[in-house]
């Protein structure tokens, strides 16, 4: 099956579409921009075919997202105001595509047990001023409506200017820290923006018993 004629599609289009072909068992070839495939067929193919979740995180993906995909991925340092922004541009979306119809939401967030709060926020705080300071994640700054404050530090001293003065609050929307009654506010948070599924991410340092941590927090 080819593209369908004088229709433009961008990258996340293309490879949505192709993958949803694959998976519902046809035999697919695609001469596109981005993927090109010829007489492409997966081998064993899935019973029930998934829906296909995209990782964006700019307006316009993740409105093409909306229009093309089940799901959509927002990726860590994904703060409460962000994913309740992420979710108006998927219903946008949609709404341009007259889609109706279930859309998941899954969020990714890294996560950081302590016996305090404070030893969280401390163990995080250089992390997050790495990202804060690389300009990677500014749509979901943006989105807390901190990018003055956030240009300032920049200006001032980069990361190391932002590490030491940074407030405890952009800790706290940026990732999950602290004690377990801390992770499930925070958690609850994600959830009443749009978030239908939080994932938890080991800060990268993390050994193996992070892993026993994480299960007691959550099983408080």
């Amino acid at each position: 099956m080819g593209s369908p004629a004088g229709c433009a599609r961008s990258a996340l289009e293309e490879v949505t579409y192709t993958t949803g072909k694959l998976l519902a068992g046809d035999e697919v070839t695609f001469a596109g921009r981005y993927v090109n495939l010829e007489r492409a067929k997966l081998v064993h193919p899935p019973r029930d075919v998934p829906p296909i979740s995209l990782g964006v995180i700019g307006p316009r993906s993740l409105q093409v997202s909306g229009r093309v995909a089940g799901g959509t991925i927002l990726s860590e340092y994904s703060n409460p105001a962000y994913v309740s922004w992420a979710r108006e541009q998927i219903e946008r979306g949609k709404l341009a595509e007259n889609k109706e119809g279930a859309h998941r939401l899954t969020v990714f967030t890294f996560a950081c047990a302590a016996a305090t709060t404070a030893a969280a926020r401390q163990k995080l705080r250089p992390m997050i001023a790495g990202a804060i300071a690389s300009g990677g994640i500014d749509p979901k700054l943006a989105a807390m409506g901190i990018m003055p404050q956030v240009s300032k530090l920049r200006e001032a001293g980069g990361r190391a200017s932002i590490e030491a003065n940074m407030p405890d609050d952009w800790i706290d929307q940026l990732a999950i820290a602290g004690t377990a009654e801390d992770w499930q506010l925070a958690i609850d948070r994600l959830v009443e923006r749009g978030a239908q599924s939080v994932v938890l991410v080991p800060t990268p340092d993390a050994g193996l018993d992070e892993v026993d941590i994480f299960a007691r927090h959550l099983s408080l």
